[in-house]
């Protein structure tokens, strides 16, 4: 998990290509559908929450069946999310945890083999992410989200990347996003989602590894790989 710009899903990557014993998702292997189709799958998750009919569009993808199957079998999921929902009024956040869900279980039927499924993005990084949208003190809404991380799987390891905020901002400009560094609300925005990925890797049971992604991939994967070594 990490801000945006952080670096987090070239780690994940190269971390996918670098082992042997490993498979996963990283942002490009998962987002392969067009942004629409994944807002109409965010619709179907919350007609679950809402009660409302939605045309069911599950069937599409692979993906939407891994999000059937998720929600299906983690009732506990739905019901936290719906909460979260409520107090923040906002269907994008509901589509981030769609996204969580769906990755969640194609892991899941990925790890049948036994081998270490790497997430780009997962639960607890969509957790943080809500969290950062709320308003207020992060410490304080943490209370609203506790229940949240206390229902969805616990990773083995919960890598935490970080990187400043002017690294970032111009990863996200070079990757084609508009950014403008002087914007006070992207400035916040960048602030409150470290500040929020902090508070859930200090709050988590999971063994946490923070990077500081701010130098070359092979630099950043080479400290990676080394606190993985101690941890695992």
């Amino acid at each position: 998990m990490g801000p945006p710009g952080c670096g987090k899903s070239t780690l994940a990557s190269r971390l996918i290509s670098s082992s042997k014993n490993s498979c996963g998702l990283d942002y490009s292997q998962y987002f392969f559908s067009s942004r629409p189709l994944r807002y109409k799958y965010g619709y179907y998750l919350l007609s679950f929450i809402t009660k409302n009919k939605v045309k069911p569009l599950i069937k599409e993808t692979s993906r939407g069946e891994a999000l059937y199957t998720y929600i299906s079998n983690n009732p506990r999921f739905v019901s936290e999310v719906g909460q979260i929902v409520k107090r923040m009024d906002s269907l994008s956040v509901t589509v981030f945890f769609f996204y969580g869900a769906s990755k969640q279980q194609i892991a899941q039927s990925m790890s049948e083999d036994g081998r270490l499924i790497i997430i780009d993005e997962g639960l607890y990084h969509y957790g943080a992410h809500g969290l950062s949208k709320t308003k207020g003190d992060l410490h304080q809404n943490y209370t609203h989200f506790s229940s949240y991380f206390d229902t969805i799987p616990t990773p083995h390891i919960l890598v935490n990347v970080d990187a400043s905020i002017e690294t970032s901002l111009e990863r996200q400009k070079k990757r084609g996003d508009e950014i403008n560094r002087f914007d006070r609300s992207i400035l916040k925005k960048q602030k409150r989602h470290r500040q929020a990925c902090g508070i859930v890797a200090e709050k988590t049971n999971s063994k946490t590894i923070t990077i500081q992604n701010d130098s070359s991939v092979d630099s950043s994967m080479k400290k990676l790989l080394d606190k993985l070594e101690r941890v695992s």
